[in-house]
């Protein structure tokens, strides 16, 4: 992967990241300001929410780590100032039973064939009391775009990401998830979603091009654009 790809990921991290920064914030202030916490982020790339979190609670935090089966995103992280990064499968965590107050993927669980059985591997090292978060996950079956251009665009991208392994449907089922991976009272929504925002827009069609390598697609100001793909949650306490 090269140094611009790896930067142009991280960028579109860091939006997704500012994106889930009021459910991530709501998560953490159910955290007493006196305690000393420890966190944990499966899947976390190249430290975009890593790097969020520190910079807003970083006082507060005792341990905050991340693990990730992509060498090249791990060393931009630590480039970026990341600590206490490993790389490993989710799915074997090289952590004891319960040292974590909170684990959580953002983004994630999209590109696991077995979304269950990483949750019940961050059950495993999460505290009891503790919380378990998958901060964001999409569901492509609900997008909507307009016009037709920006629909064909959109669907293109979908059906990329379909062949590159995603179940691009796995927001609306984080509740069956978490169910099956043994958590109750599982917490579950889905974000308000931004749809004609220009600036938006603008982004979305960016990456859209960047995952479709699709050139001729042009940007009209004058031209009414709508765009929303519904973006899920969930979290529990163990």
């Amino acid at each position: 992967m090269t140094d611009s790809v790896i930067a142009e990921k991280h960028l579109r991290y860091t939006q997704q990241a500012e994106w889930t920064k009021p459910f991530r914030n709501y998560l953490l202030r159910r955290y007493s300001e006196d305690d000393k916490i420890k966190i944990l982020e499966v899947g976390c790339g190249t430290g975009a929410v890593l790097l969020d979190i520190n910079k807003d609670y970083g006082k507060r935090i005792e341990l905050l780590a991340g693990v990730d089966i992509d060498q090249a995103s791990l060393l931009y992280a630590k480039n970026g100032q990341c600590v206490n990064l490993a790389h490993v499968d989710g799915k074997y965590l090289p952590f004891a039973d319960s040292c974590f107050d909170m684990v959580y993927c953002h983004y994630f669980l999209l590109w696991v064939k077995d979304p269950v059985e990483f949750l019940i591997e961050m059950k495993r090292v999460i505290k009891a009391g503790g919380i378990c978060a998958a901060m964001a996950e999409p569901c492509y079956e609900e997008m909507r775009a307009e016009p037709v251009e920006l629909y064909g665009l959109a669907d293109n991208q979908r059906k990329k990401l379909y062949d590159r392994g995603a179940d691009v449907n796995v927001g609306n089922k984080l509740d069956l998830f978490f169910k099956e991976a043994g958590f109750n009272a599982v917490e579950f929504g889905k974000y308000q979603e931004k749809q004609s925002d220009h600036d938006f827009i603008k982004s979305e069609i960016k990456q859209m091009l960047f995952d479709t390598h699709v050139g001729n697609f042009r940007y009209n100001p004058n031209v009414k654009y709508s765009y929303s793909v519904p973006t899920y949650f969930a979290f529990a306490e163990k």
